[in-house]
């Protein structure tokens, strides 16, 4: 693909529209991120708990995602589009329960 971290941010804009992005991420559907890929921190609109996210762009491919609450890293998610541009490898990992999961999200039709 020629331009994946287009694609992973179009990915991102339509879960956002469809209230998946936010349920993923359990938060509420209200629950917004307007952020650039600068890695500051923005705000998340109507989240209760003011979190704080921060877009970086790592590679052509990948872009990490921090959030923070009361200034403490809660989630540091990485997003990965594969080469084919047909999936997203995520991997959530969570300082604060130490814990890490992964998922793949196939594109859509």
């Amino acid at each position: 693909m020629s331009n994946a971290l287009a694609y992973l941010t179009q990915q991102l804009d339509t879960w956002r529209q469809a209230g998946t992005f936010q349920h993923l991420r359990e938060l509420e559907s209200a629950c917004e991120p307007i952020a650039k890929f600068d890695g500051k921190e923005y705000l998340t609109v109507g989240d209760p708990g003011k979190t704080m996210v921060a877009f970086k762009k790592i590679s052509a491919t990948q872009i990490e995602e921090t959030d923070r609450r009361s200034g403490k890293v809660f989630d540091v998610i990485i997003w990965t589009v594969a080469a084919d541009g047909k999936t997203i490898n995520v991997v959530d990992t969570d300082p604060v329960h130490q814990t890490k999961t992964s998922s793949i999200l196939d594109k859509q039709p």
